[in-house]
């Protein structure tokens, strides 16, 4: 099993990821479902994220660091999500013509935000709002009374649908926030895989779900995700 290895280190190193990286948590698909269906009843949510194509992984990385600390400065401690895609390598070719042996997985971090209980869902729209302006993005996710939507930073609203499954999330997120037409999946959410992990993702202002002995068995590891 992957494990942290320092709880001190470095916040650059902590935010790394991958199979090679010190920061090797575990992802979880169960935990990430029950995360949803905590909301199905209707409490609002965003899912958010600082990552831009033009921007290559360190950078992107200390984007989603700097949206970390906005969040948490806001009362709004976000858990971390695992998204996965294929694109194809070669240039103009479109997903749905590239040889299989051309598609390279692309790996995103993005944020699940609960809404404050002490604070109104005009104002934590208005944070999410602010927050795809800053860090340039098109949109976010949101959920609100059970209802998903597309805001954008100009204030626009779209629904992309009613109840919350992870499919119809990850479909809005990959075709109105990534702006891709490819299959896009959400892995799960990220876990600690030790209690030195468990303290670091809490000195890091990151919140995750505590699994139950059924939800362990089927943790991935960073290869699990990156190897197909």
């Amino acid at each position: 099993m992957l494990r942290f290895t320092d709880y001190n280190q470095p916040p650059t190193q902590y935010d790394d990821w991958g199979a090679n990286s010190t920061n090797n948590s575990l992802i979880s698909e169960a935990g990430l479902s029950r995360l949803i269906r905590k909301y199905e009843s209707g409490g609002d949510f965003a899912i958010i994220t600082a990552y831009r194509g033009n921007y290559n992984k360190k950078q992107n990385i200390k984007r989603n660091r700097d949206l970390r600390g906005e969040l948490n400065s806001n009362k709004l401690g976000p858990y971390q999500l695992v998204g996965h895609w294929q694109e194809c390598e070669l240039e103009d070719v479109p997903y749905e013509s590239c040889p299989a042996d051309k598609l390279k997985d692309v790996v995103e971090r993005s944020y699940f935000v609960p809404k404050n209980e002490d604070m109104s869902s005009t104002e934590f729209e208005d944070i999410i709002k602010d927050l795809c302006k800053k860090f340039q993005q098109d949109g976010a996710v949101i959920g609100q009374k059970g209802n998903i939507q597309i805001v954008e930073p100009s204030g626009n609203k779209f629904k992309i649908g009613t109840g919350t499954s992870i499919g119809k999330i990850a479909q809005g997120y990959s075709q109105h926030v990534k702006k891709m037409n490819v299959p896009f999946t959400f892995e799960g959410v990220e876990v600690p895989g030790s209690s030195i992990g468990n303290r670091t993702m809490r000195a890091h202002g990151i919140k995750f779900p505590i699994l139950n002995e059924e939800e362990t068995k089927s943790l991935k590891s960073w290869e699990d995700i990156l190897n197909g």
